[in-house]
């Protein structure tokens, strides 16, 4: 057991033994129930099965990552539907200084793919943006 080779300690290690029944050596295999007592061929003992003890094996797993994972992976889906069904826009102001102080302003929009509401978006961005200069020239 210390000679440091691995060992299944579920088999057996039948080099130094001799098989007495079955298999190739032309007698039937020994069958026993709970009770039984047979003898060994050639006069060599007798063997008895004279009890079974029952055995029970439980593992208990307990794993704290997973409600984060779930949580994470149900965030992550959530994102990717949101990217999938909100429309990407962008908008430029571009406000070049004239003479005099005046100015001029220049509105621009970009939607990637169709978007129908484009125009209307950017008619409420240029809205907002006047608001915002007329509350800033009366103040």
């Amino acid at each position: 057991m210390d000679e440091g080779i691995p060992r299944n300690v579920y088999s057996l290690d039948t080099d130094s033994l001799t098989q007495l029944t079955g298999g190739e050596t032309g007698r039937d295999s020994l069958v026993m129930g709970l009770g039984d007592r047979v003898d060994l061929p050639s006069g060599l003992g007798s063997v008895e099965f004279t009890e079974l003890r029952r055995f029970v094996s439980f593992d208990v797993h307990r794993d704290p990552t997973q409600l984060p994972v779930a949580i994470s992976a149900v965030l992550i889906m959530a994102g990717l539907i949101v990217t999938l069904f909100v429309t990407r826009r962008r908008a430029w102001i571009r406000v070049t200084p004239g003479k005099k102080g005046e100015a001029t302003v220049e509105f621009a929009a970009l939607a990637r793919g169709e978007d129908p509401g484009l125009a209307k978006g950017l008619d409420e961005l240029v809205e907002a943006f006047s608001q915002s200069v007329k509350s800033t020239l009366k103040g």
